[in-house]
């Protein structure tokens, strides 16, 4: 339990760094400033994904099954592209953009939680190789 509380503080970090960046970017690129919903969506999305993956890692590695762990992020991993794509998908179809500017924030969200997703994961995959 102690563990996945430390992953939901690196979520949390993970979001803050995601809203600087995003900060940044706007300052630098105003035209993602019409985007901003869509980056707090995105924000959110990943953010509730990333709990409920790493919920699920921390069962997995408990758990008496092997190759528990090992399905759970191929499935999570392909899950993520699928969500992604419809996403993007949905948004180009509901609010028919004008430019294409609404893919950096997602693009930054996507990037940012994978990267930690990746990490965190890792070391949790790790954590059940030593025990």
């Amino acid at each position: 339990m102690r563990s996945f509380i430390r992953t939901i503080y690196g979520l949390i970090l993970a979001s803050l760094v995601s809203m600087a960046l995003h900060l940044l970017l706007c300052i630098l690129f105003p035209k993602l400033n019409a985007y901003h919903k869509f980056y707090v969506f995105c924000l959110l999305l990943w953010l509730g994904y990333g709990i409920f993956i790493f919920y699920l890692a921390h069962k997995a590695v408990n758990s008496n099954q092997i190759n528990k762990f090992t399905r759970l992020i191929l499935i999570s991993v392909m899950l993520k592209l699928i969500l992604g794509i419809l996403v993007m998908v949905g948004y180009n179809y509901s609010f028919h953009p004008l430019d294409s500017y609404y893919a950096i924030p997602f693009l930054q969200t996507y990037l940012i939680f994978t990267i930690f997703e990746t990490y965190q994961l890792m070391k949790i995959g790790r954590g059940r190789m030593k025990t």
